[in-house]
């Protein structure tokens, strides 16, 4: 997990880490105390009413919570140093369609857009003088509810007039296509998806021989 953190900010990815932090926060503190009051195995170490925490129940809970920051982050760390054309060009390399290449491309770029469209909103809100922050967090997700519709909308304004600036400019997704970006293979790329491979069957190995597992689930 530190490791992956430490590539995510040497490939430029601090800021989408810093957006990011609350949710990976929450992710791993839900993560392990849900999981630790499902599974009753082990040494017991708490013990409050009906609810037994054990040491095998808080080592799993703790994998689960890295385990699933540990997805997030690579996927930040995946965009973080991938252009969305690189990678729609990377899926029709492939050998995927190129509409359903360029349908990917744009649900990726939606994300930011619907980011953008919902700070503009809160701030444009804000400013009239509605309080998103004060009270209670149950008095503010209620407060939220009112920005839902304007986000949506200007989102999907913004989405009609990227599909006219597309229309304009004679785009048509079923025919043949050129690209500007072109990337070829290299011996370094080859050897990179060798090590990878390697590395992926030695850890289903591992996997499979139980080593580093706490519990047989996990």
């Amino acid at each position: 997990l530190i490791f992956f953190v430490f590539l995510t900010i040497l490939g430029g990815g601090t800021n989408n880490l810093i957006r990011m932090r609350f949710i990976l926060i929450l992710l791993f503190l839900f993560s392990s105390i849900l999981w630790a009051l499902f599974i009753k195995s082990g040494r017991t170490i708490l013990k409050f009413g009906p609810i037994i925490i054990t040491d095998d129940s808080l080592t799993y809970g703790l994998g689960m919570g890295m385990r699933l920051d540990l997805m997030v982050i690579t996927g930040l760390l995946f965009f973080s140093i991938t252009m969305i054309e690189e990678f729609s060009l990377g899926l029709h390399k492939l050998g995927l369609p190129y509409p359903l290449c360029f349908a990917i491309s744009m649900a990726f770029r939606l994300v930011p857009l619907f980011l953008k469209e919902a700070m503009i909103v809160t701030e444009a809100q804000t400013l009239r003088g509605l309080d998103l922050y004060s009270g209670g967090i149950f008095n503010r997700i209620k407060r939220h509810f009112p920005l839902i519709i304007p986000v949506f909308t200007t989102t999907i304004k913004g989405m009609d007039n990227l599909f006219l600036a597309l229309e304009s400019k004679g785009f048509a997704p079923d025919r043949k296509r050129t690209f500007y970006l072109e990337s070829d293979l290299k011996f370094i790329d080859y050897s990179i998806l060798i090590i990878l491979i390697l590395l992926a069957l030695f850890l289903l190995f591992l996997r499979i021989h139980h080593f580093g597992v706490v519990l047989n689930r996990l």
